[in-house]
């Protein structure tokens, strides 16, 4: 049976390996290798997981090739003999689930900086990247010949830990990338020019993974379809580029991705970005190569991947991301429970954690890195079951509840609102936010599956019934928005002078209650974060004319980079105005007043009808610490511990309802 995916769980034959059917693990770091910089139990765990959620085919990623390339801590050196035993650790994992693996080998070239392994940076030309701002080394003779040695030696540790074969890495600007790409290749030698002696170095490549792996085993590429970039690699030119690779008869697969660092957004598109956007460029390079094709980036749904292998666009489905949030994915779709699937809503917590260098997370999936503790079968019935009451319905509560109902407690979920969600709910209102609404779908069908009783517009007081009725309570009650704000003379202080009027309003008040915001709006920002901006689009789109004044030197100055792009364009189509370095001292009955947090300069903005608030949440700990005075066994989780974002909030329902 395949829930109605004929296509997607085919089997197909790549190089005389049969991938039992077209679902791919798609290499990425999950920052999970030991403090030895080595496959580790954790990783090990992390990929049996999705192996074991019946995914056909897995690529461990982030297998740097030589120590230059090494960019953090927990990233693993592919030809350092010591990999051998963990490659077989991950490889025998995921074989006992009937899956293929495959290794990526890679150089992230000029686009890393050599903060970590204090060696030049390797590029085709001394030309730094425009994220980085570090200037590279030209590579010369020697630099060439010691890659291909690592290419080679890296290969052969992948056949030794018992890889089915290799992908080597030749996208997204990174080393072999960069040489492809006449952005960047500005060489006059044999590596440089024309097509042919661009692509020679990963014709080179491609041989000497052959050398090292042997040829009974797969070997991809995984290849840009367009760089996105000014002057790098056109979609014509991958074609061409993939058409001479194919013509080799080195290489077995493409992978087919895009963009560089010069255009990060769309490398991995969020939930403001269209779903599927590599897709006429997989179909074009398979049209071009006729070799199979992987496609990757947004594609979420079954249904989707299934239309994109009936109409011919690819061959196998990369899912990253997909499978971070939900490991079964592949398990769901073959059994028709569709509905079950918790789908990757694109929020981009998983990436973001990675480039500031700590393990890999999911917004809504709490087990993401944690398999070791929290992944399959580690979630043991409760002995005795008790009766559990959860209070609040946002994020934390909702985890909390789903997990308790898991381990076989009898459930109640009362929630004071008359909809599930808290704040998500509000953080979907925005158009480019929208897909956070997948979050509640997702757990307020599972809560009905599971059995736990909802009640909703039902406040709780800690003398009120179902304190009573439950032997245990977790407080998920979430915060309450700061009227106010940060004042010139002590910013460690919470006070605007202003506040008290009747045209400011709170963030929450103008998404949950727009009717109240006038045309001419500024949101005083003390946050920095995407509730803002996304609330100032949220405005603009309603026909408000908005301004944000901020403190900080940007607005939106903790959103993830690949994100930030797209969320001031946004911002800039709809003629939101940005007040950085500015600092709010008062509110007046149409204008705000302050001064530039650096010269002292006086400013207003005006004239206003409404001012919002954006200052920050306190705890609503109240029902906790009245159960706590009482005895009550009970536990708290999410913003009434302290406010935080989701993945934290879900992050410790998720371990509250383990404990109980």
């Amino acid at each position: 049976m395949a829930g109605g995916f004929p296509r997607l769980f085919e089997p197909i034959a790549i190089a005389g390996h049969t991938i039992p059917n077209r679902i791919v693990f798609a290499p990425h770091s999950p920052k999970l290798a030991g403090a030895d910089d080595l496959p580790s139990e954790a990783e090990v765990a992390y990929f049996a997981e999705r192996a074991a959620g019946g995914v056909g085919l897995l690529v461990v990623g982030t297998q740097m090739l030589t120590p230059n390339a090494v960019f953090d801590d927990h990233v693993t050196l592919a030809s350092d003999p010591r990999v051998v035993p963990g490659y077989s650790a991950l490889t025998e994992a995921i074989h006992a689930y009937g899956a293929k693996a495959l290794v990526q080998l890679s150089h992230l070239g000029r686009q890393m900086r050599s903060l970590h392994a204090l060696e030049p940076l390797w590029a085709p030309s001394a030309l730094p990247c425009p994220l980085a701002r570090e200037t590279p080394k030209a590579m010369d003779d020697d630099d060439v010949a010691a890659l291909l040695a690592a290419v080679a030696q890296s290969a052969r540790h992948a056949r030794e830990g018992g890889f089915d074969g290799v992908e080597l890495y030749a996208a997204h600007g990174y080393l072999l990338s960069s040489f492809l790409s006449p952005h960047t290749n500005q060489r006059t030698d044999c590596y440089g020019g024309s097509l042919e002696n661009r692509a020679r170095i990963v014709v080179e490549a491609l041989r000497a993974v052959r050398a090292g792996l042997g040829p009974d085993r797969i070997v991809g590429l995984r290849l840009n379809g367009d760089d996105f970039t000014p002057g790098g690699l056109t979609a014509a030119d991958a074609c061409a580029v993939a058409q001479h690779l194919a013509a080799t008869g080195l290489v077995d697969y493409f992978h087919v991705s895009g963009a560089t660092y010069n255009a990060r957004p769309v490398m991995v598109a969020d939930m403001s970005q269209p779903l599927a956007p590599f897709v006429p460029l997989a179909a074009a390079v398979r049209r071009a190569a006729g070799l199979p094709v992987m496609v990757v980036n947004r594609i979420p749904d079954p249904a989707l991947a299934e239309q994109i292998l009936s109409e011919g666009h690819a061959d196998l489905i990369a899912l990253a991301r997909p499978l971070i949030a939900d490991p079964q994915w592949a398990n769901k779709a073959q059994r028709g429970q569709v509905e079950r699937i918790r789908y990757c809503v694109g929020a981009n917590v998983c990436h973001a954690r990675v480039n500031l260098g700590v393990r890999i997370a999911c917004i809504y999936n709490p087990e993401a890195g944690n398999e070791l503790a929290w992944g399959l079968g580690t979630l043991g019935r409760a002995q005795p079951p008790k009766r559990v009451l959860v209070v609040g319905g946002g994020p934390a509560g909702l985890e909390a509840a789903r997990v308790a109902a898991l381990r076989g407690h009898e459930v109640r979920l009362c929630e004071r609102a008359e909809d599930l969600g808290g704040q998500v709910g509000l953080a979907a209102k925005p158009a480019s936010r929208a897909e956070l609404g997948q979050i509640v779908r997702y757990f307020r069908q599972e809560l009905q599956r599971l059995g736990v009783a909802v009640h909703l517009g039902c406040a709780v007081a800690a003398d009120a019934e179902p304190v009573a009725w439950a032997d245990a309570v977790v407080v998920a009650t979430g915060a309450r928005p700061l009227r106010s704000g940060y004042t010139p003379a002590r910013p460690d202080v919470l006070a605007l002078p202003g506040v008290e009027q009747p045209h400011v309003v709170t963030l929450w008040d103008a998404l949950a209650q727009p009717e109240r915001v006038g045309r001419r709006v500024a949101i005083v920002d003390d946050q920095g974060d995407v509730q803002v901006t996304s609330a100032a689009e949220y405005l603009a789109d309603r026909g408000c004319e908005v301004a944000i004044v901020t403190r900080f030197t940007h607005v939106g100055n903790t959103i993830y980079p690949g994100s930030y792009g797209p969320e001031r364009r946004r911002l800039a189509e709809r003629g939101v105005r940005c007040h950085v370095d500015s600092l709010v001292s008062a509110v007046e009955p149409a204008a705000l007043v302050g001064h530039d947090v650096y010269s002292e300069r006086p400013w207003r903005v005006e004239p206003l009808d409404t001012v919002v608030l954006a200052t920050g949440c306190a705890p609503e700990d109240g029902l906790y610490v009245a159960l706590r005075a009482r005895g009550k066994p009970v536990y708290a989780a999410g913003d009434c511990v302290a406010p935080r974002g989701i993945t934290e909030a879900v992050y410790e329902g998720h371990k509250v309802a383990r404990l109980l």
